[in-house]
């Protein structure tokens, strides 16, 4: 991994304005727009009627923007656009103090699940689902920061910590939804009485901060079409991100190797699939003994289930790395898993016909690493003993 940083850097330093650049989102175009624009979007606390870039990007709930407001008295966003704020030296001091404060959370965090060392470190500062996180300025590092305080503090002896790693899932949900599955490891522990916790904290950080915005209550009915939006306009997309969809997409679009017309079929056949695979996958969750394999099974439905899954989604899998790294004992199958890993973090920026190609072999890897797990893990429950087999409940 670290000859493909090597070789990537060297190739940006020879061509910085060239094909590795877009290992960022549209090479720069719109830096930090996931930062930038929810900030902008809050400067007149009516958040879900703003019409600026459409409503269809008004789609977090109310607690995500609250912390986007904490970053809105840097500047006066008023009326500013996104260009306008890389022209204010205000505005970009709180992006870079936002940058910093989720870098160091997540760092702090993933450091947390397993001891992180120097040279993990580099790799995962300069991967490609790093560098691209950064660049977008997306929340989802925090809501992958929360994640990991709750992979490493859920089993925690001490009430408090185990606590701290409730309410950090259920901020994680509130920011980003679908780290919601996670809540099957306290399923599987029939912790009843702390999944009734997670449900009335989550409630309560869903429905109140709504008061925070103008309009109050009256927004929900409007997030719920402007949600309802988005998912219509960004499904057939194609852009750095994960789902099976991608590849229906491409196969029409990139390389016409059949007619549009058949992509609704085509669409339908892959959610369902991503529906199937992520049906099967929470079973299986149940009898699966390895600790990185059990949250490998959980987080590939996080990344692969949203109609909207940006390829920062990738963030997710660094626990699922650090924990693969501590356990794996050196099998062929630990080594195809590691070449997987490998693919999905690479930076070097590969195309086909001037179209990047990095980010869907990162798709396809993660897409072979879902299958092989289901596989090898259907076929060790399998063959166990039936006294050793795990009950789902």
């Amino acid at each position: 991994m670290i000859i493909l940083i090597i070789t990537f850097f060297i190739l940006l330093f020879n061509k910085p304005l060239g094909h590795q650049l877009t290992v960022f989102f549209r090479c720069t175009e719109d830096l930090f727009a996931d930062f930038f624009n929810p900030v902008i979007y809050v400067a007149d606390n009516d958040v879900y009627h703003n019409t600026l870039n459409g409503l269809h990007h008004k789609i977090y709930f109310p607690l995500t923007y609250m912390m986007f407001s904490l970053f809105s008295g840097f500047a006066d966003y008023s009326g500013m656009t996104l260009f306008d704020a890389y022209s204010s030296q205000p505005a970009m001091m709180s992006c870079v103090f936002f940058t910093m404060f989720s870098v160091f959370l997540f760092l702090h965090a993933l450091n947390k699940v397993v001891k992180v060392s120097t040279s993990m470190l580099v790799v995962i500062l300069c991967s490609s689902v790093f560098l691209f996180t950064i660049e977008r300025g997306n929340p989802i590092m925090i809501a992958a920061a929360l994640v990991c305080y709750f992979i490493a503090y859920k089993d925690s002896e001490l009430k408090s910590e185990r606590y701290f790693a409730l309410t950090a899932l259920c901020v994680a949900v509130v920011l980003k939804g679908f780290p919601v599955v996670l809540g099957f490891y306290l399923l599987q522990q029939k912790r009843f009485k702390d999944i009734l916790y997670c449900i009335v904290v989550t409630t309560l950080l869903v429905f109140l901060p709504f008061l925070y915005f103008k309009g109050g209550f009256d927004n929900i009915s409007q997030l719920i079409s402007n949600v309802q939006l988005h998912n219509q306009l960004f499904e057939d997309s194609i852009y750095p991100r994960f789902g099976l969809s991608v590849f229906n997409l491409i196969a029409i679009q990139v390389f016409h190797l059949y007619d549009a017309s058949f992509s609704d079929t085509g669409f339908m056949i892959t959610k369902s699939l991503v529906i199937l695979l992520s049906v099967l996958s929470l079973g299986l969750f149940f009898v699966q003994r390895t600790p990185w394999k059990k949250l490998m099974l959980l987080t590939v439905i996080v990344a692969y289930l949203p109609s909207d899954n940006g390829f920062y989604c990738g963030m997710y899998f660094f626990p699922v790395l650090l924990l693969f790294l501590k356990e794996q004992t050196g099998t062929k199958l630990d080594y195809a898993y590691m070449i997987m890993f490998c693919i999905l973090l690479n930076p070097i920026q590969i195309s086909h016909h001037n179209t990047p190609i990095t980010w869907m072999l990162s798709n396809l890897a993660i897409f072979v690493m879902w299958i092989t797990l289901i596989t090898e893990t259907v076929k060790d429950h399998l063959l166990q003993p039936r006294d050793e087999k795990v009950s789902l409940f």
